[in-house]
């Protein structure tokens, strides 16, 4: 239900506009809210076509995956509606403001590597390749140091929203937790002995 458009509901097109509105708070637009709250990395994987809501819930990942023959639209402007799923507030935050006007405006269809240099998506790899490349980048993150990488996204989303000397404050407050835990001292070890460092 999260991946179809508002307008494919017929319930929501024959309603009030109150209605309207209280469908996607309640539906659709509860799930960036929950992604967010999402303390470890979100990966997409991208195939086919992903349009409407279906690129707005691949742009409220940490990470997209996509597959060379994907192709990408912010297409609600094609049925005469606004992107009702999150797509007016994280696509000017990858592509900039005017790179999401063209695209909210005009429906503009992206191939994936077009995508990618717009700032859409942050891989993109042969269609046949596309599972075992997200699953092999998974199992990377898996296998890192879990605090460090959930403190890693912590800061860079919220340093986002501060000014540089709160940002600092942050990240040193993070940096004197990480170096308490065993993870650290592994790190440490394994750069000493050249070896790869297995963390818990």
């Amino acid at each position: 239900a999260a991946g179809k458009g508002f307008y494919e509901s017929e319930r929501d097109v024959s309603s009030t506009g109150l209605a309207r509105k209280n469908s996607l708070w309640k539906g659709v637009q509860r799930v960036p809210l929950l992604l967010e709250e999402i303390d470890k990395p979100v990966i997409a994987q991208v195939h086919g076509f992903a349009f409407g809501a279906g690129l707005d819930m691949a742009l409220m990942c940490d990470i997209r995956v996509a597959a060379q023959t994907a192709k990408l639209s912010e297409s609600y402007i094609n049925v005469g509606i606004v992107p009702g799923d999150g797509g007016a507030y994280y696509l000017p935050k990858l592509a900039g403001i005017d790179q999401a006007l063209d695209m909210l405006w005009t429906g503009r269809v992206l191939k994936a590597e077009e995508a990618k240099e717009k700032g859409l998506v942050t891989f993109v790899v042969p269609d046949d390749e596309l599972e075992q490349f997200t699953l092999d980048y998974a199992a990377k993150l898996a296998d890192g140091p879990q605090a460090a990488i959930q403190f890693i996204k912590r800061a860079v989303y919220q340093s986002q929203k501060m000014d540089l000397r709160s940002a600092l404050d942050y990240i040193s407050s993070q940096m004197g937790l990480v170096t308490e835990l065993d993870d650290y001292k592994e790190g440490v070890n394994a750069v000493i002995e050249k070896r790869k460092a297995h963390f818990k």
